[in-house]
């Protein structure tokens, strides 16, 4: 059987889309069962970046106080202008169950938390009961947002090599 031209013309312009549809399926159907950028069969993945409360884990000193709009920023002017040497020897560490503040020649303080939430650049915790958000800037800086402690600034912290004294619970 012949087809007319004009068939053939007819059949070609319908088949074109019906191809394009039929590759971008299986386009689509290879990306499900591949994420994009999967490693090539017989060559590992890259290390993935850790969470945010990973990085925080370790022990940190204060370096300032952050305000993000004018007031916040007025507060943290005020904290900064505030801080004293005994201040600036204070050290927060993360455990990954604790939050230990200490100073020489003070008190160990020592709280049991819990993460709430754990993405690349936050980590949320629940300390006894209150809100604490770290923002990641790297793996040596964070700012600190204490829900309880409402003082309009955020606490910049910066990765310390001290270790948390060995006394309270663990």
């Amino acid at each position: 059987m012949r087809l007319a031209p004009h068939s053939l013309a007819a059949l070609v312009a319908l088949v074109r889309p019906l191809l394009a549809f039929a590759a971008c399926a299986a386009c689509a159907a290879c990306n499900k069962d591949e994420p994009r950028g999967a490693p090539e069969p017989g060559k590992p993945a890259a290390p993935s970046a850790p969470a945010a409360c990973e990085i925080v884990k370790g022990t940190w000193r204060i370096e300032g106080f952050a305000g993000t709009g004018p007031a916040a920023s007025a507060s943290a002017a005020q904290l900064n202008a505030g801080m004293d040497d005994q201040a600036r020897s204070m050290r927060i560490a993360y455990t990954g169950t604790r939050v230990k503040m200490w100073s020489p020649g003070s008190l160990l303080i020592s709280n049991a938390y819990d993460v709430k939430e754990s993405a690349a650049k936050r980590c949320l915790l629940d300390v006894r009961g209150e809100r604490t958000e770290i923002e990641v800037i790297d793996h040596e800086h964070v700012l600190v947002e204490r829900g309880a402690a409402n003082v309009g600034a955020r606490m910049m912290l910066v990765r310390s090599n001290d270790e948390p004294p060995a006394v309270g619970p663990q």
